[in-house]
Formats: structure tokens, C-alpha cells, sequence
């Protein structure tokens, strides 16, 4: 859901969409004062073959 420089494999690169959506939330939420969280865990690997998202 976020540009990366790591990998093509984005909502950025990868979709018709070619923007990111957390960046648009992230500033409509500051202009409006709401406090903004993101969890992320790599650790889930919910596509790879014995992630924790898998058990």
C-alpha cells in the first residue's frame, strides 16, 4: 500500500491506481487533527509457506 524502493511489487508500481493511499490518509488526517496509526508485521508472512498467518 506504499511506494518502495525495495521492490516494483507496490500499490504504486504494481496497479492503475499509481499513488499512495496511506501518504492521502496520513495528510487528510493531519489537517483535520486525528491521530494516525499503522500497524505492519513482516513476521506474519501471510503469502509464504509456513508464515505465522498461515497456522
Amino acid at each position: 500500500m506504499f511506494h518502495s524502493h525495495v521492490t516494483k511489487y507496490s500499490i504504486v508500481d504494481a496497479t492503475p491506481f499509481h499513488r499512495d493511499p496511506m501518504t492521502e490518509l496520513a495528510v487528510a488526517c493531519t489537517e483535520r487533527g486525528i491521530k494516525l496509526c499503522f500497524d505492519y508485521s513482516q513476521a506474519q508472512g501471510w503469502h509464504k509457506p509456513g508464515g505465522m498467518g498461515n497456522a
